[in-house]
């Protein structure tokens, strides 16, 4: 195994321990806080994916091992910029409503044709 590659697990069970504890703590909430921080889990779990598929230098995962809190600081970063999410959440939606819309259509037209 590299130097990169030893690295690179350190790094990928480095994040997945830092979400291990935010799960550890999550559980010692009341529910109502658990549903309130359910998107901050579910973007946590997404960056996981992000940050593991990322390619990194040597350089870069050893600053990343030496900060703490790297979940926290790219969800932190993730809602000051959320103006995407919904851009992209819109997008969905309208192209969704467009097809049910369409569809339907298509079916009305069907039937008066029989």
């Amino acid at each position: 195994m590299t130097k990169l590659e030893e690295l690179k697990e350190k790094f990928d069970k480095k994040i997945d321990n830092e979400f291990k504890e935010f799960i550890e703590n999550l559980k010692q909430c009341t529910p109502e806080v658990i549903i309130e921080k359910s998107y901050e889990k579910v973007s946590k779990e997404e960056m996981i994916y992000k940050l593991k598929d990322k390619e990194y230098t040597t350089a870069d995962l050893k600053a990343l091992l030496k900060t703490d809190g790297i979940l926290e600081e790219c969800y932190d970063e993730w809602l000051k910029s959320d103006g995407n999410f919904n851009e992209v959440l819109e997008y969905a939606i309208d192209e969704r409503v467009d097809l049910i819309v369409e569809d339907f259509r298509e079916k009305n037209k069907k039937e008066r044709e029989r």
